[in-house]
């Protein structure tokens, strides 16, 4: 790993931790990702980066939960917007989150 690696990292793992705290406040917050890049895809970094890590890292509780025809159980969340949804898929021996996705205009500006 090198010095810019372990910065974007940083970044991003900070950045994780502002998105969790707006979720549970459900405030009006100002966002800010990693520097540079667009903030749609600063968004896609942030949400993304919680795949692979297990569910009980999570700071806040999915708004709708239901079961998948594997017996994987998808969460239902929004952000800061009444248009952003996100969703993750939850293994459901492991508690691990294996996928994501999103629905509506989910940005989180530079």
């Amino acid at each position: 790993m090198n010095v810019a690696h372990l910065l974007r990292l940083a970044i991003v793992t900070c950045c994780s931790f502002v998105l969790e705290a707006c979720a549970l406040g459900g405030a009006m917050v100002v966002l800010h990702g990693p520097p540079g890049g667009d903030a749609q895809k600063n968004f896609e970094n942030i949400v993304g980066s919680r795949v692979g890590k297990p569910l009980s890292e999570q700071r806040y509780s999915p708004i709708f939960s239901r079961t998948l025809d594997d017996g994987n159980r998808e969460l239902k969340y929004s952000c800061c917007s009444k248009t952003c949804y996100y969703y993750y898929v939850v293994d459901s021996k492991t508690d691990i989150i294996t996928s994501w996705r999103y629905e509506g205009d989910c940005r989180i500006f530079p």
